[in-house]
């Protein structure tokens, strides 16, 4: 009867140990599962990609009535997490602005952009310019340039704004970029999207006109040009025609007086 009660207990013990290991092991795999999803180890974030296959992701969110003095900017490298990278850039940023980022935090998620695993540096900074009808490309662009070949700008504006700026493909030697046809949603927020194609590395500006160039102004000014240089031709043509007169009057004169 003694050997069935000791029995009992240790069978008792030893199943009470083998349920607290199971909790201990659980709870433990549990929290390496949070941690995993916490950090990002993987080797794509860790390893820097090249300059040809970078991409910097901008997103501006401008709240005109509620925010008339600075916007809300984010800013990551996809597929790659370096915090003291995104301060660069956004000091880069604010010197093409002339003001200094503010309120810096980072963060991993943000609806503004695609979950690739990478974090992001939010910040404020006056971006979009009140009381007038165009958005800021260029200076992203050329902050940009030293780090990624591609650059991708979305606006998000919250309020009344009448846009008046590009709405088409720009193309020189230094970039191309092309401009997204405004998307108004619930009325109120528009939503511009910008895509980029830096092609140097080394560039320092671009001289990019506030509004593109209307068609029928450039059309005049063509016609104003092409008549400016029909009207020099036709003084050219004049002069030498009466210099060429001159110099036949002045050498028969000369023959008349020789006779």
């Amino acid at each position: 009867m003694k050997n069935y009660k000791l029995y009992n207990r240790y069978f008792v013990c030893t199943l009470m140990v083998f349920i607290l290991s199971l909790c201990f092991s659980f709870q433990l795999y549990a929290q390496n599962g949070k941690d995993t999803k916490k950090t990002p180890a993987t080797d794509e974030i860790q390893t820097p990609p090249s300059w040809e296959k970078s991409q910097i992701q901008i997103a501006i969110v401008s709240e005109l009535a509620f925010h008339p003095t600075y916007d809300e900017v984010a800013i990551k490298m996809v597929g790659y997490h370096d915090e003291e990278l995104l301060r660069n850039i956004a000091l880069k940023i604010g010197e093409q602005f002339r003001a200094t980022p503010a309120n810096y935090v980072l963060a991993k998620e943000n609806a503004d952009f695609e979950d690739d695993n990478s974090y992001q540096l939010r910040f404020n900074l006056p971006i979009v310019p009140r009381g007038q009808e165009y958005l800021p490309i260029e200076p992203f662009i050329v902050a940009s340039a030293p780090y990624a070949k591609q650059v991708r700008i979305a606006y998000y504006i919250i309020g009344n704004f009448n846009y008046r700026g590009y709405r088409a493909n720009y193309s020189d030697r230094q970039v191309d970029f092309t401009v997204d046809v405004p998307k108004t949603v619930g009325g109120v927020r528009s939503i511009y999207g910008i895509e980029a194609n830096i092609k140097n590395k080394d560039l320092k500006e671009l001289n990019l006109p506030k509004y593109p160039p209307n068609k029928n102004s450039t059309r005049l000014i063509l016609a104003l040009c092409i008549g400016a240089i029909i009207i020099a031709l036709g003084v050219i043509l004049a002069v030498f025609s009466s210099s060429k007169q001159e110099k036949g009057k002045k050498k028969n004169n000369d023959t008349d007086e020789k006779n």
